[in-house]
């Protein structure tokens, strides 16, 4: 560390500890406007702009807990959308387990990080047993904050964009038999992000990609 960085420290308030959700089923009544492109969620008035960010399950700053035996579903009158945007979000969590949960379907997969069905941005977390069908991303390994997590035994099917790392050097992450059905793993240097100086950059190292089983081709 230099003095020209500017650096500062500071303690952090303690984590929510020993919570777990499990057992239910959950969904969202689908936006009836239209509007569900990929830059919609600037427009207003649109699906796109309502849905944007909507999360079903969204874990902030919680550590040694879990989630697990939990479905989406499709409510009566929707087409085939099990929820607006975002499934399960680990979000600067700590030894947090994913077990037995199935995530379908979101009716927005525009930009802006829609459609994201499952995301890991703490660390020591584990997804394990778990399906993804339908998303932009399945799963998803995002900021320097998301070190050290497995997602094992797992399963993905048709997302528009591949299960990957997706920004910000996420190091040291394991995925252990995973199958993708019309998906694949992605983690190449991104020299692009929201401006000139906000790049996505190197995305991993130090990574593991294990037992992978391919049934069908990203398209």
């Amino acid at each position: 560390m230099k003095l020209r960085d500017d650096i500062t420290i500071s303690q952090t308030a303690d984590p929510i500890v020993e919570v777990g959700l499990e057992d239910f089923s959950i969904a969202n009544i689908q936006n009836s406007k239209p509007g569900l492109g990929e830059d919609d969620f600037k427009v207003v008035g649109t699906a796109g702009y309502e849905a944007d960010n909507a999360k079903a399950i969204n874990v902030i700053a919680v550590a040694n807990s879990w989630i697990r035996n939990i479905n989406t579903y499709k409510p009566a009158g929707n087409a085939d959308y099990h929820l607006l945007s975002k499934g399960i979000i680990l979000d600067r969590t700590k030894n947090v387990t994913v077990d037995h949960v199935t995530m379908q379907y979101p009716q927005y997969r525009g930009a802006n990080g829609n459609g994201y069905l499952y995301q890991f941005i703490g660390n020591d977390n584990l997804i394990k047993n778990s399906k993804a069908i339908g998303a932009r991303h399945s799963f998803t390994y995002a900021n320097f904050s998301a070190n050290g997590n497995v997602l094992q035994g797992s399963y993905s099917e048709n997302p528009s964009l591949m299960t990957d790392f997706h920004m910000y050097l996420s190091m040291a992450n394991l995925i252990d038999n995973l199958v993708v059905n019309g998906d694949g793993i992605s983690a190449i240097t991104r020299d692009y992000g929201s401006s000139e100086t906000n790049r996505n950059g190197v995305v991993t190292t130090e990574s593991v990609f294990w037992n992978t089983t391919g049934q069908a081709a990203h398209r």
